[in-house]
Parts: structure tokens; sequence; C-alpha cells
């Protein structure tokens, strides 16, 4: 991690004018650009002769860190052609023309005609399990199948988390895994989900960048659930597919 703050050293000196001070930046995004297109897990040597490792998502971060400060001490860097990224997709900025209100009537329109639509259809045709297959129930959580799962979780939070899921990761879910299981083994054994992991954070993203971001169809809900609420979805995932996998239960060629 020391070459990549060592890449960004000359930002930080004084500078005689705006123009050194780009001048600078743009030397240091063209060292941490060359830094972070090192292979993951092949050491760098540092001035001191140590060598490092750090993982893509950390990388990720540092960079995206440092870009956010000097895009805004300095503005031209965001036309440069080191900064210069595509635009996301659904990454377009929101029209006044459409708040929350618009939105939220826009997809309950939608759910609607789609409940009319389907109401009425016949009932959906099932295949018979074969003899001796059941599922009687789940079986109970241990503090290690917390641990384990929850630090194969990926670095995304929801704005509900209290910290971040790194951190929750790192520092704290050996401290939370044996509350956790209770609640989870509770949530198994009666076969009721937490409603408070049920709640999510909407963000309406744009289907694709060249449609009309003042049209509520342009928009697609994108639902944020809390680490939490993912990390007992695993669990309970892992059960199913064990039990299905076994019983042959899935389809040759499900994907």
């Amino acid at each position: 991690e020391r070459d990549y703050w060592h890449a960004w050293r000359p930002v930080l000196a004084p500078r005689d004018s705006p123009r050194q001070f780009e001048t600078a930046i743009g030397v240091s995004l063209g060292r941490a650009r060359r830094a972070r297109h090192t292979p993951v897990g092949v050491s760098r040597p540092s001035r001191s002769g140590s060598y490092c490792e750090m993982s893509a998502s950390r990388i990720g971060s540092v960079v995206r860190r440092i870009l956010s400060v000097c895009e805004a001490v300095c503005p031209s860097v965001r036309a440069t052609s080191w900064s210069r990224r595509p635009e996301r997709r659904g990454h377009a900025p929101m029209s006044s023309a459409v708040d929350a209100g618009d939105l939220h009537r826009f997809f309950d329109e939608k759910v609607a005609g789609v409940r009319a639509a389907t109401d009425g259809a016949p009932d959906a045709l099932y295949s018979t399990a074969p003899l001796g297959c059941s599922l009687a129930g789940f079986q109970p959580l241990a503090v290690d199948d917390i641990v384990t799962a929850a630090r194969a979780l990926p670095d995304k939070q929801c704005s509900s988390d209290p910290l971040p899921t790194s951190l929750l990761k790192d520092n704290y879910i050996d401290v939370l895994a044996p509350f956790l299981v209770v609640l989870f083994n509770t949530s198994l054994k009666l076969g009721a989900f937490p409603s408070p992991f049920k709640a999510a954070y909407i963000t309406p993203l744009l289907k694709k960048p060249d449609l009309d971001p003042a049209d509520a169809k342009s928009f697609r809900p994108i639902s944020n659930l809390s680490v939490l609420s993912k990390l007992l979805e695993r669990l309970v995932a892992r059960q199913l597919i064990d039990y299905l996998t076994a019983f042959k239960l899935l389809p040759e060629l499900q994907s």
C-alpha cells in the first residue's frame, strides 16, 4: 500500500502555480495507474526494500478515493485522458421532472397491471417428487457457519447498515456471530424471515443512458437489502441447493 501513497506524494508538495499542480496530478495519476495494473498478489518492492500486496477491492478503494480528492481540488483533471472513463449504465443524473412520488405511482400501476393481466390464469403444473424425498426443516447453524459465510460476502453495504461490510468482516464478525446464530436459527425454526430484513433502500437507475430521464418508464428500481439479510439468505440458499443437488431435483439444463 505504501507504493500507492508514494505515487501521490508529488500532489501533496507545494506548487508555484495551478499549472504545476495539474502537472503533478497527471504524473501521480500515471504512477497510480501503472501500480493498479500490476497483477494482484505480485509483490512490488517499496523504497525501503520491503514488499506489499493489496487485494483488488483495496486497490480500487485507494485509487477511487485519491481520484475524488484530485478532481475536487482541480476540476480540469476530469477532462484528461487518464481520468476519463465511459459513463456507467444508469448513472445519468436524475431529472427534476421526476420525483419519488412519480416513480412510486408508476411502479404501483405497473405491478397492478401485471396482476390484472395474470388474474384467472391456470394453476402452475408441478412434477411429482421421488419417494423418500422431503425437506422437513433446515439444519441448525453453527457459529463457524456464520463467520465463514460473512467473510465470503462482497464489500458492499446498504444505507441501513450501521457499519461498512469490510469492517464487519475483519473486526466484528467474531463478536457478533454468537448472537447472529441465535437469531438465524430462530428464523429457520419458525419459518419466518425477520421483518426488518425485508426493508430495502430503492434506487431508480436508468435502463440505458440514452433514455429520457424525465420519463418514469426509463427507470429500473434497484433494491438494496441489509448485509445481515443477505447473509441469512446465503445460508438458507446453501442448504436448499445441497438438498436439491443431493436428490437430483434441479433440471439438467438449469443455469
